[in-house]
């Protein structure tokens, strides 16, 4: 599925699908009777009036959270809450007290319900992945199912799993450009198949946490020595294997300055070549928005932003 919350805007002549949690594989009257998708609902609606990565990120783990939880895996789902609100904390600063106070509560009333709620009985869900002829594709083919991963196709195409019952979205994909998506609903306890196509000419992506290690709170020190770009997901390093793009952006997402030249991969992250060059580059006494794009070992693009001030 799209990512929904913000498709990062990136150089016209590519066209992406962001890979986002499954919140919108189903319409919100299907969703109303889940257990815990008011809260989950609620919030999302209490960062509404904030567009910048790191509340996407927010957004990001309050998705997983309630996708793990209706998955049976409740102590994943706990974790992701503790870092949705730990995250909170990091940026109470930059919003207002009333939003602040709301982003608290929400979230509270979440973790309540993914503690003490009941997710229902998975199901047995049997998934076919067929070209657009109707052939099937073969192995090796991602299955995601509600935002998480679970297999990928054997040598028929077919992939079998437990998902949460209710309404499910499933992605499945192989870069770097085939993608296609499928919902259904599924009893508790029952079971299912659902063919899904995998579509070509489609570049898709992962809009994946990113951080500048040297700037925990969006400020660098412009006497480091350093400068590591990381992206991470559930907080474990996501390992890149080639630099697409570094680049400056504008307010409104448009390309300022080119700085790819500038950096190298070391150990699955992305460094300055040499810090001093860098600093030349940046804009003085201004925030710096800085759009980052990588590819894994496995052929996934990821992409985001970072947002600091040179000190």
């Amino acid at each position: 599925m799209k990512n929904y919350c913000h498709r990062p805007v990136i150089p016209a002549a590519l066209v992406c699908w962001f890979i986002g949690a499954g919140w919108v594989g189903a319409t919100a009257q299907q969703r109303s009777g889940l257990s815990c998708a008011q809260e989950q609902q609620d919030a999302r609606d209490s960062t509404s009036g904030y567009n910048d990565p790191e509340m996407r990120a927010f957004g990001r783990a309050i998705d997983r959270a309630v996708a793990l939880f209706r998955f049976q895996r409740p102590v994943e789902a706990r974790a992701q809450l503790e870092r949705a609100s730990r995250m909170a904390a990091a940026l109470s600063g930059s919003l207002l007290p009333e939003d602040r106070a709301l982003i608290t509560q929400t979230l509270g009333a979440l973790r309540s319900c993914v503690s003490t709620g009941g997710a229902g009985a998975l199901a047995r869900l049997r998934i076919r992945v067929q070209d657009v002829v109707g052939r099937p594709v073969g192995a090796g083919v991602t299955v995601e199912v509600e935002g998480i991963r679970v297999g990928r196709t054997d040598a028929r195409g077919e992939v079998t799993v437990r998902v949460p019952s209710g309404p499910v979205s499933v992605e499945v994909m192989a870069p770097p450009g085939s993608w296609g998506e499928g919902t259904l609903t599924v009893s508790a306890g029952g079971s299912a198949t659902v063919s899904v196509v995998l579509d070509d000419g489609k570049e898709f992506g992962y809009e994946t946490d990113l951080s500048l290690i040297e700037a925990p709170r969006g400020v660098f020190d412009g006497a480091s020595q350093t400068f590591v770009l990381r992206f991470a997901e559930d907080e474990r390093l996501v390992s890149i294997r080639r630099i697409e793009q570094v680049e400056l952006v504008d307010g409104g997402g448009d390309v300022t300055a080119d700085l790819t030249d500038l950096f190298r991969l070391s150990t699955g992250t992305i460094v300055a070549t040499s810090v001093p060059e860098l600093l030349v580059r940046l804009p003085k006494d201004s925030t710096i928005r800085m759009r980052v794009q990588g590819t894994d070992g496995l052929g996934f693009y990821h992409v985001n932003r970072v947002h600091f001030r040179v000190r």
